[in-house]
């Protein structure tokens, strides 16, 4: 659209006019998101690690 001359200015294509703390909140709900998977994740590999060890005779 560039190329082309037209200035489109919709927001789909970055932040025009976001506010910093939206930022923010997104950032931090993103890691709190992404902790939690690790933690599930972890468990999850713990709980199995430790049924293979009990089930070998």
């Amino acid at each position: 659209m560039f190329w082309r001359g037209l200035d489109i200015s919709c927001g789909c294509f970055g932040p025009s006019d976001s506010a910093p703390t939206q930022m923010w909140l997104t950032l931090g709900r993103d890691l709190v998101f992404m902790l939690a998977s690790l933690v599930l994740t972890w468990l999850h590999a713990h709980n199995t690690a430790q049924e293979r060890q009990n089930s070998c005779p």
